[in-house]
């Protein structure tokens, strides 16, 4: 059973699954669109901000949805509340929000009481 503890992992190895072929084509197509392209940080850092990016972020043209929202969509062990918290990160992070008060990855925030952050 997929559950919070695996979600992320799921999601990776169901992306490697379906685009892993494509996975230079991908970094090349959208390499430009990736918000933190010009940061300076470790490379590891940088390969895993620019994994979640596409993973959970940037809508693919062909689908219409993130590769997440696929995972969500084409799973059909995912409960109903494993499916909300995957389709809840693309409100947290495309939409813009207010941080009241945080605490490790719970925070509070103006129309997000009480979320936990993935």
């Amino acid at each position: 059973m997929i559950d919070e503890e695996n979600l992320n992992q799921t999601i990776f190895e169901y992306a490697d699954e379906k685009y892993g072929e494509q996975s230079k084509i991908l970094f090349q197509k959208y390499i430009d669109e990736f918000p933190e392209k010009d940061l300076e940080m470790p490379n590891e850092t940088w390969h895993n901000n620019f994994l979640a990016w596409l993973l959970f972020e940037k809508v693919l043209p062909e689908t219409g949805m993130t590769i997440a929202e696929e995972f969500v969509e084409n799973t059909t062990d995912l409960s109903p509340e494993m499916k909300e918290k995957v389709l809840q990160i693309k409100y947290i992070i495309r939409s813009k929000f207010l941080v009241i008060s945080k605490k490790g990855f719970d925070f509070k925030g103006q129309g997000y009481e009480n979320k936990r952050c993935l």
